[in-house]
């Protein structure tokens, strides 16, 4: 007579050899422990996970890459420091540089250095990089506008301002960025 699965006659009496394969705190116990080892597993493997992420967003860091040449000089120049890859967009500037968007772009540029008035209508090249800065959440993005491998207009955008463009060099954005040695 197996009853409680025990081995013996004895239907599961405490201390005897046989008791641990079944009955409920058998079962309990070896659901416990198998739920331990499943977490454990699960806790090993988010780790790695994590640790992965963690290689690969060191990797890809902003010595990682390399930068568009003229990008460079831009950023060297300013004393810039960028986080991640650049987005590209190809693009055509309007026919008149006027306007809430375009006349005040223009107007960054031109306390940058440079003028968009003769590009008028051109095609050119609108590269992005996330600056990197003080705040936490913020987003500060360099844009460099280039024709034929040229610089021809640079400046910032805070996202969280509007209409938010300001030329590369404005005290404003130096307070707010961390660059190299700072």
């Amino acid at each position: 007579m197996r009853e409680n699965r025990t081995s013996g006659t004895v239907r599961g009496v405490p201390g005897n050899r046989h008791s641990y394969r079944g009955g409920k705190n058998g079962d309990m116990v070896q659901m416990n422990l198998q739920q331990t080892l499943l977490t454990k597993k699960f806790y090993q493997l988010l780790s790695k996970v994590l640790l992965s992420i963690l290689f690969i967003g060191c990797y890809f860091s902003s010595s990682a890459f390399a930068l568009e040449p003229l990008v460079a000089d831009v950023i060297k120049e300013q004393g810039l420091q960028v986080n991640g890859q650049p987005s590209k967009t190809d693009l055509r500037l309007p026919k008149q540089i006027v306007g809430a968007q375009w006349g005040l772009t223009n107007d960054a540029c031109k306390n940058s250095g440079y003028d968009l008035i003769p590009y008028a209508g051109q095609n050119v090249t609108s590269i992005r990089y996330n600056l990197v800065n003080k705040y936490p959440g913020r987003r500060l993005t360099l844009i460099v506008i280039e024709k034929n491998h040229r610089c021809i207009c640079s400046y910032v955008v805070d996202s969280d301002l509007i209409p938010g463009i300001f030329a590369v060099n404005h005290p404003y954005i130096k307070s707010l960025i961390i660059g190299p040695g700072r």
